[in-house]
């Protein structure tokens, strides 16, 4: 394949996750600015998750059948830019449930764009140049990031919806000129092929650590870092720094989690240490003072939840057959986006009842016993 599409499949890539993520750093505090609850907060932000649990494999599955991967990468962009003109025009809760819902909708194309993408190179090199596209994935978050704290200060709010849309058409377009690589003697998935791929050590134990990143992600330092920002006295440009710093290591470890498994280099003691730096970021943020500690918070809930993620989607379907990846791809993030539905509810009601230290701190307490789990298995060929 051309590197002219790989380039391409980059740009489209990163303009889909800025479409998604335009209003992700200023969300918490606007619907807390229309008077939405923390517990209603946990249902907006899991809807999210929620369409995922139902869509993943279905949607991979379906990807397998047909053949076909270009036309679900083209539907994610336009469902992604059609969520953020609905929340642009809306202060109704409920439809702001529905809009999130959609966004994860079109999260569900990610697995067939990692599939599609790798199927670009060889087996051996499709981890390595996995971690690469997360590492564009992160650039589109990065760009999110960077200028929704600018658009908000100028345009309220709502402004970064109607960027997210804009952007989002954009990215559509483009996604209509990236190249299909249909693989030839297709095998169309039956249930004994899932059976065979739910039984594999690897993917199940990559998709349960996932849900666990995901869970901490989105319940706690996604979602309610900014309320301790607002909280400390953070401004909207803050907010969005705050983001940035965030998603900047996200950005690297992905690069540099490609060059460490094109290496060879032991994915376990990553995870490992991946886990403690979530731990550690989980305990300084909720007792952050001043914004210099938040930073500091924000940039390790980066490395560790950015490193994690990275290492085990590169690996997850490393022992599947490549006409099975796209449904195990999608059989793993339908597990762990039950962690992106759960974690947002879940951490939103203990917020709700007790306080936003106790939010963290269980998120801390839940990635050291994972940490400790990891370093525990004896069985190091699930890693």
């Amino acid at each position: 394949m051309s590197n002219k599409n790989t380039y391409l499949f980059y740009a489209v890539v990163a303009i889909y996750w800025y479409s998604t993520n335009t209003y992700i750093p200023i969300i918490t505090p606007y619907l807390e600015s229309i008077d939405i609850n923390y517990s209603m907060i946990g249902l907006i932000m899991g809807a999210y998750g929620l369409m995922q649990v139902l869509l993943q494999f279905p949607i991979g599955m379906l990807s397998d059948k047909i053949n076909k991967r270009k036309i679900f990468v083209i539907l994610g962009l336009l469902l992604s830019t059609l969520s953020s003109l609905g929340m642009f025009f809306t202060k109704n809760p409920y439809m702001l449930i529905i809009l999130r819902g959609l966004t994860g909708v079109a999260g569900s194309s990610w697995v067939i764009m990692t599939i599609l993408f790798s199927s670009y190179f060889t087996k051996n090199e499709a981890a390595g140049k996995i971690s690469f596209l997360t590492a564009a994935n992160n650039i589109g978050q990065l760009v999110a990031m960077l200028t929704a704290g600018v658009i908000s200060t100028f345009f309220a709010y709502k402004g970064t919806f109607l960027a997210g849309a804009i952007v989002g058409l954009i990215g559509t377009i483009l996604s209509l000129f990236i190249k299909e690589n249909k693989i030839e003697n297709k095998k169309i998935p039956k249930l004994k092929d899932i059976q065979f791929i739910i039984k594999d050590k690897t993917l199940i134990m990559c998709a349960i650590l996932c849900l666990i990143v995901q869970f901490i992600a989105f319940g706690a330092t996604n979602t309610f870092t900014a309320t301790v920002a607002k909280n400390i006295g953070a401004t909207d440009i803050e907010l969005s720094f705050i983001s940035t710093v965030m998603t900047i290591p996200r950005v690297l470890s992905s690069m540099l989690c490609g060059y460490l498994l094109i290496k060879k280099v032991k994915s376990r003691g990553i995870i490992i240490a991946s886990f403690l730096i979530t731990a550690l970021a989980c305990i300084i943020t909720p007792f952050s003072t001043n914004m210099i500690t938040l930073y500091l918070g924000a940039f390790l809930t980066g490395t560790g939840t950015g490193t994690a993620y990275a290492v085990l989607i590169g690996i997850c379907t490393k022992n599947i057959a490549d006409e099975l990846k796209s449904t195990a791809m999608g059989i793993c993030q339908t597990i762990f986006c039950f962690g992106t539905f759960l974690g947002p509810i879940f951490i939103g009601n203990i917020i709700e009842m007790y306080n936003i230290n106790a939010g963290f701190l269980i998120s801390a307490i839940l990635a050291t016993i994972t940490a400790l789990y990891v370093f525990m298995v004896k069985d190091e060929s699930k890693l």
